[in-house]
């Protein structure tokens, strides 16, 4: 079957677009079912479309529209099929049944894993359905594709199956015989009474002749007459109201046309603009998490290089300190083979002076006083103590943390002296 486009009369189109508003309630598929049914019928001529009441296997009845025409497949004549749209299509896929009533009575249902005996129609198709991607004309191309000469959906009768099919249904049934009728009883002879007879039945009246039928008279020209033969005057045809009238109703079709156009144009239009307004607001969103991601990057870097930086500078540090270790490491070694002796490492933490023994108390002692005000704004932060009590321990710790400053203020000075 060729699928070359053709193009589709208007008055086709506008009746599509009339009859499928009220048909489809769902408003987001009308434009796919009737966007469908215009290629299916561009790219099959034989189809047509109706609408018809359609009954399903659950004995719910409603009105649908409904593709109808014929293919030729293999050796069989037109195969008529029927391709019903329901009311959740493209949700819901299409039915295609083989119209069992227009097949060629030599021809009955290949019943098997394609078609069953009603005439359904089961496709690879609709095993894998995908209403965002299929269609209409995706059906009837898998049809013809998998229903072939090798696999024909119906099979053709044997000769004397199919002369017998015809027979019953072309030839009337044979009447039964007619019940026989009695014969005549001769009245006067069984009425007839051994002493007396009865008097003869008078004879039968003669029946009047019919008078003569007129004859019919000539008619003198060969013109229509204007009365019908019972005697009631048919109305004569205006050619000019029909001229007036189809005049008026193309005009009428081409405005419905134009307003048809005007609306398919404002649909274009405002899906064009929504379409576009939804790139624009995606793009300006991938813009945003764009610059977002490398304020990230950015931020991610900084912090790398900072790390990277403190773990130098770490490393400088500790590798000096190890120099300075190891210099006093070798000032011990070379004190201890100077004295010969071996020095308690006690010794090295003691001075000389108590002024410098009392320093370094009070140093200590201020170095832990800053550090248990420290715990105590930790713990007042977790809520482990109230305000009352961090503000009575804090002063006092202030007020010795003061103290001992004052004392080492006083020691370092007169040490400097």
């Amino acid at each position: 079957m060729s699928h070359s486009t053709s193009t589709i009369p208007q008055a086709v189109i506008q009746w599509l677009f009339d009859v499928i508003q009220p048909i489809y309630p769902n408003p987001d598929y009308k434009k796919k079912i009737f966007n469908d049914t215009i290629l299916v019928l561009s790219a099959f001529p034989n189809l047509k479309p109706r609408t018809r009441v359609f009954t399903n296997s659950k004995g719910i009845s409603s009105l649908l529209l409904c593709i109808y025409g014929s293919f030729q497949l293999g050796g069989a004549p037109d195969v008529p099929v029927l391709l019903w749209i329901p009311k959740d299509y493209p949700i819901e896929p299409p039915l295609l049944l083989i119209d069992l009533a227009t097949l060629d009575s030599s021809y009955v249902i290949a019943k098997g894993r394609q078609v069953d005996s009603n005439g359904v129609v089961r496709l690879p198709i609709f095993d894998s359905w995908n209403f965002n991607t299929n269609g209409l004309l995706d059906v009837i191309n898998d049809f013809l594709s998998t229903n072939n000469d090798d696999n024909c959906p119906v099979i053709e009768l044997p000769e004397n199956m199919a002369n017998l099919s015809i027979s019953a249904t072309t030839n009337p049934p044979v009447l039964p015989p007619k019940p026989t009728v009695p014969e005549k009883i001769n009245v006067q002879t069984e009425l007839r009474s051994p002493a007396v007879l009865a008097p003869p039945v008078p004879a039968k009246p003669p029946v009047p002749a019919k008078p003569p039928v007129p004859e019919r008279p000539a008619v003198g020209s060969a013109a229509p007459s204007s009365q019908s033969s019972d005697g009631i005057t048919s109305p004569v045809m205006n050619l000019m109201d029909v001229a007036s009238e189809n005049s008026s109703m193309s005009m009428l079709r081409k405005d419905l046309i134009g307003k048809l156009q005007e609306v398919v144009n404002e649909l274009a239009f405002e899906d064009k603009s929504r379409t576009e307004n939804d790139l624009k607001i995606r793009i300006q969103s991938l813009k945003d998490a764009i610059d977002q991601f490398k304020k990230i990057h950015e931020y991610d870097s900084q912090s790398l290089q900072a790390a990277n930086a403190s773990i130098e500078a770490s490393k400088k540090q500790l590798k000096e300190n190890i120099r300075l270790l190891e210099i006093e490491k070798d000032k011990i070694f070379k004190f201890e083979e100077r004295n010969g002796t071996n020095i308690d490492p006690i010794t090295y933490l003691t001075t000389n002076s108590i002024a410098l023994e009392q320093l370094y108390g009070l140093v200590a002692k201020d170095q832990a006083i800053g550090e248990t005000i420290h715990s105590l704004s930790a713990l007042l932060d977790r809520d482990l103590i109230n305000i009352d009590v961090f503000v009575k321990k804090t002063r006092e710790l202030a007020r010795e943390q003061f103290m001992a400053r004052m004392h080492i203020r006083k020691i370092s000075t007169h040490l400097d002296n």
